[in-house]
């Protein structure tokens, strides 16, 4: 009896464990062979130059490469002579004050040149410069005649040529006043010769830089130009690949990018997921309640048949109690007690349900809950399966959308070869270089001229200098001219042959410092000035209005075939100079060959809005059904099969004892009475019934007690089971009904949602290309200091602030020697007369012959000398 309790036991616990597994099997069976799409990884992340995006297509672009470095580049240097320079300019702009003769220009182009009128206003601009001219002209023909004239007024023994320095009291502070003022004459030559040798170098110098530049600044304009290509190929090219394989990612993702948040939305604010869920929630529960039926309808069984025995024993037991006993009336117990208290027949009738529920475990609410279930989790499959022709469409408009880029690459080759021409670079710095070479060979000769035109300089203030240190050391004011010591006298010598050395090479220094002069000063003032005006402005004009000769911009007309295309080579140059890029220093928007507005106005040729909006009417989600007339009639069944039991009639029933009287007790008595009984047939026959009593008692009414208590606690577990299934039922039907509904009329808004994020999911992708793109071309892509650095260093720096500056330098420095030379000679004349030995006093003066400058000067003689102690 334990053994077959166990048995029992077991298999009630194992009995919800299978079912468990069962309908766990049978809600996963449907979805076997399907999960949910994922997002694509068919981006290289990072891709080969460094772009990469992350799970929401946020893209992180590579910096532009800079590709090949550029060659060169050195600053300007001056080389001390700032100061120099800005004084010739200072000069330049004061003898050429009217600058650049544009108008002048205009109206010879334009027929309209008065000449007499025109003329005399030019002649009126530009006097100061043709003064200056003048007057060095007049000086190279006056001078010599000068020179000559004193030459021979010397030799006449005039003009300080006598050999006799008159008495005077203040000779002492004269020759103290003109020795300061004569060197400091000589200092300030010097001055002038030393700019002088330092200018002539610097023009060696700027010939060999602007040679080096001009190789350096072309290769550095291929490189520029090969940079920009690979820099557009790879905005062009690599990144619209890039971005491409982002689209086509997300593309290929609008199961799980749109789906999935459909699937998401509809389930959460639908309620569809926790209406499936009570559902099968609800299935457990009857899995549970059929198990649990059917123990209890074998448990009425077993009642039933061990009620019957029971029943039948103890009848048995009466009616041979009865027959053994014959005491009439006067019977110690009643023998009717020996019957039955429960009646099974008395329980509820649930046969009905346990047909329905058996009837619902052969085709459970399980597989239409599963079967709903899936085509609701198969959302993202089916907007992937219904959209593939859009996203196919859309794909190829990308596609045909690279043919834009391609444009954008093949506009920067052509500008290459447009910017370029028939000109080859290499050639040309070859050219260069031959050019320059043979140019420095014969620079070495101006050097040396420039070299020996300053050693001219040179001797003639070395010379004051020695005269007047000689001079100065070799004697005193208070010596007798005629005893002057021979190291006085050579300083007088000395500044007399610098004074000679002036009057002889003056002349050639003028023509020089006016040819030079007559050369520099217009360059200066009408080339370099104008091109180191920063906006270019008369630059621009010759270029507008003589060069081009149209009536717009004659750059242009040149790369745009344009003239309405504002761009000039001032603006060029200043927003190279500023680091600009060259799509937006050379305005290349103008290109008629590719026009930004085809790659900013994207839409309108890969039409993405319109092909997704379609969708809300591609995906229809009207075939989706949660409560379906099979899973309806179900529910109706569980709540038929779970309602009208009355549990409360098991408990009435079987609280009752088992018996109408108490076995052992009964029997107690019946033994008793039995054992006060003679010997005989009556006490056999009920000693027979007493055994078979204690039998029932120990066994058909343990058995019926046992199958009583199974009863009551199969009902109990039952009622416990399904006590709320039919409110559940109805639950279940109100949530699919209000999620079916929900499904029906809000699907196609969630849709519409969600596909509206999507489309801004891919533009807000192509807009970062674009937006990349454009940054990059506006500012990052070919950079155009190169362009910038060419122009400064062949001709701001180069031509202008090297060669022209120091050509200028140089004839002002000569110039300011010679405006110097003309205080020094007259000084030098002045200082020779203290210091040379003179012939004779003072006191001989009237026709007395010359002393013998081999005997002694009388001291009676000599005493009018001032100086004479």
């Amino acid at each position: 009896m334990d053994k077959t309790m166990h048995i029992i036991s077991v298999k009630r616990l194992l009995r919800p464990s299978v079912l468990c597994l069962a309908l766990l099997a049978c809600l996963l069976s449907p979805c076997q062979g399907y999960t949910d799409p994922v997002l694509q990884s068919i981006v290289p992340n990072p891709d080969s130059v460094g772009n990469s995006a992350d799970s929401n297509s946020t893209i992180s672009w590579a910096d532009i490469t800079q590709g090949q470095k550029y060659a060169g580049g050195e600053p300007y240097n001056d080389g001390g002579l700032g100061t120099l320079f800005d004084m010739s300019r200072s000069f330049v702009d004061t003898a050429l004050s009217s600058g650049f003769p544009y108008d002048l220009i205009e109206k010879f182009k334009n027929g309209k040149l008065d000449m007499a009128a025109d003329g005399k206003q030019f002649a009126l601009d530009y006097l100061g410069y043709g003064v200056c001219i003048v007057i060095g002209f007049l000086f190279i023909i006056i001078f010599p005649i000068v020179g000559l004239c004193f030459c021979c007024c010397r030799c006449c023994g005039n003009c300080g040529g006598k050999k006799l320095q008159k008495s005077d009291p203040s000779a002492s502070c004269r020759r103290k006043v003109y020795g300061l003022l004569f060197l400091i004459i000589t200092v300030m030559t010097g001055i002038g010769m030393i700019c002088g040798f330092v200018a002539n170098e610097q023009m060696s110098v700027a010939l060999g830089k602007m040679g080096t530049s001009s190789v350096d600044q072309l290769s550095n304009v291929n490189i520029l130009l090969n940079n920009s290509v690979e820099q557009v190929n790879q905005v062009a090219k690599t990144n619209f690949d890039f971005v491409k394989s982002v689209v086509f990612r997300d593309l290929d993702s609008i199961g799980y990018l749109v789906g999935i948040p459909i699937r998401d939305s509809l389930g959460t604010d639908g309620q569809i997921i926790a209406s499936m869920n009570s559902a099968e929630a609800l299935q457990s529960t009857v899995d549970i309640a059929i198990p649990q039926m059917t123990e209890l309808d074998s448990a009425i069984t077993r009642l039933k048949d061990n009620i019957t025995q029971l029943s039948n024993e103890l009848s048995t037991a009466k009616t041979d109690i009865d027959n053994a006993m014959n005491c009439g009336g006067s019977c110690p117990f009643d023998t009717a007690l020996l019957a039955t208290n429960v009646d099974p027949n008395s329980l509820p009738d649930i046969s009905s349900q346990k047909t329905t529920l058996d009837g619902l475990a052969s085709k459970n609410m399980s597989a239409f809950v599963a079967s709903a279930k899936k085509d609701f989790d198969t959302i993202p499959e089916k907007v992937e399966n219904e959209t593939a022709t859009t996203i196919a469409d859309l794909k190829k408009m990308f596609n045909d959308f690279s043919n834009q880029t391609d444009q954008l690459s093949g506009m920067v080759n052509d500008f290459k070869t447009n910017a370029l021409g028939s000109v080859n670079i290499d050639d040309m710095q070859s050219q260069i270089k031959s050019t320059f070479t043979v140019v420095n060979g014969y620079d070495q000769y101006r050097w040396y001229a420039g070299v020996g035109l300053s050693c001219l300089i040179l001797l003639i203030v070395l010379l004051n200098l020695l005269g007047l240190g000689f001079g100065i050391c070799g004697g005193s004011a208070s010596m007798i001219p005629t005893e002057r010591g021979c190291l006085s006298n050579s300083g007088g010598n000395m500044l007399m042959a610098a004074v000679g050395f002036i009057f002889i090479f003056s002349p050639l220094l003028m023509l020089l410092t006016t040819l030079t002069f007559t050369v520099g000063a217009p360059l200066e003032k009408f080339l370099c000035q104008p091109i180191k005006d920063p906006d270019l402005g008369i630059v621009n004009k010759l270029l507008n209005d003589f060069v081009g000769n149209s009536n717009g911009s004659y750059l242009g007309n040149m790369l745009f075939q344009d003239p309405s295309v504002d761009l000039t080579l001032g603006g060029i140059i200043k927003d190279c100079g500023d680091g600009k890029g060259a799509w937006t220093a050379f305005k290349l928007d103008n290109f008629k060959t590719f026009n930004l507005t085809q790659l900013t106005d994207y839409r309108s040729t890969i039409d993405v809005t319109g092909q997704l909006d379609a969708i809300d009417s591609t995906v229809d989600f009207s075939s989706l059904s949660l409560l379906t007339p099979d899973l309806s009639t179900q529910l109706d069944k569980i709540k038929t099969a779970t309602n009208g039991i009355d549990f409360s009639a098991f408990e009435t029933e079987l609280s009752k004892n088992t018996t109408s009287t108490d076995l052992d007790a009964f029997i107690t008595v019946l033994k008793n009475y039995t054992d006060s009984l003679s010997p005989g047939a009556e006490k056999t026959s009920l000693t027979a019934t007493i055994n078979d009593l204690t039998t029932t008692k120990d066994v058909t009414l343990v058995n019926t007690q046992t199958a009583q208590t199974e009863v009551l606690n199969a009902a109990n577990a039952l009622n416990t089971t399904i006590s709320g299934v039919p409110a559940q039922v109805d639950s279940v039907k109100s949530s699919l009904t209000a999620s079916q509904t929900f499904l029906q009329n809000n699907a196609s808004a969630i849709l519409k949602t969600q596909v509206q994020t999507y489309i801004n999911r891919i533009l807000g992708t192509v807009d970062s290309f674009i937006n990349d793109t454009l940054d990059a071309l506006y500012n990052d892509i070919g950079k155009c200091t190169p362009i910038y650095n060419l122009f400064n260093d062949l001709l701001v720096n180069g031509l202008c602030s090297y060669i022209i500056d120091a050509l200028n330098a140089f004839w002002f420095t000569l110039g300011w020697c010679i405006f110097f030379f003309m205080p020094s000679l007259i000084f030098g004349v002045k200082l020779a007369k203290h210091f040379r030995t003179m012939k004779y006093l003072d006191s001989f003066e009237g026709g007395k012959p010359p002393m013998d400058t081999n005997q002694p000067i009388p001291m009676s003689q000599a005493g009018s000398w001032p100086g004479k102690v």
